[in-house]
């Protein structure tokens, strides 16, 4: 009979080891889930010509951009959205190169106030 009571008790364990991670794995992808970017209410919604004008002018601007960052001169900055907020603060997201490749997390965010200034 001991010789049983050991085997019972791995088995218990393990069972109850199985169900946390089943249970924890269910928690994870429902708070992943309820992460999810969801626009700013405060942020302006643009029409897809004003949105594309806003594409445009950050990416006229995107070399002053790269130079106020201190980028290297091979590294280049192409704009693929852009947000503007109600006081009139503009999110630019680029994307960044390297000699004509695209680097790899090399994306980034910049931040301008309502005249221009990087922030």
């Amino acid at each position: 009979m001991n010789r049983k009571e050991p085997y019972v008790k791995r088995k218990l364990t393990v069972g109850a080891v199985l169900s946390a991670s089943v249970i924890l794995a269910g928690a994870i992808q429902v708070s992943a889930g309820s992460a999810q970017a969801s626009p700013s209410p405060a942020a302006g919604t643009f029409a897809g010509q004003q949105h594309t004008e806003l594409i445009a002018l950050a990416d006229s601007q995107s070399s002053a951009t790269a130079q106020a960052l201190g980028l290297g001169s091979q590294e280049k900055l192409v704009a693929k959205d852009a947000v503007v907020d109600a006081n009139g603060t503009r999110h630019l997201r680029y994307e960044r190169t390297l000699g004509g490749l695209p680097v790899l997390g090399g994306d980034l965010v910049v931040h301008q106030d309502a005249k221009g200034r990087i922030q």
